[in-house]
């Protein structure tokens, strides 16, 4: 049973974007603006965005059991009022 998921991010200050890879694939691409540019995020808006939906696929996923069930880990927000 495997209950951790190989999420990384890639910064490339060069073309100027954040990248969510989660095993290996990308599955979001935020690009800020570097010297000069205009028209895209900050780079701390952006940073901030990519630490967010980080934050939400590890809170959210799906385990695999042993038997083959599949679980979904999710984490409650003590602000959530849903019962």
């Amino acid at each position: 049973m495997t209950d951790t998921l190989n999420i990384t991010t890639v910064d490339d200050p060069i073309v100027g974007f954040f990248q969510v890879m989660l095993e290996n694939c990308c599955v979001a691409t935020f690009y800020y603006c570097t010297e000069g540019e205009e028209g895209h995020f900050t780079k701390k808006q952006a940073k901030k965005l990519t630490e967010k939906l980080v934050r939400k696929i590890e809170k959210s996923t799906t385990i695999k059991t042993k038997k083959g069930f599949k679980l979904v880990k999710r984490e409650r927000n003590n602000n959530d009022q849903r019962d």
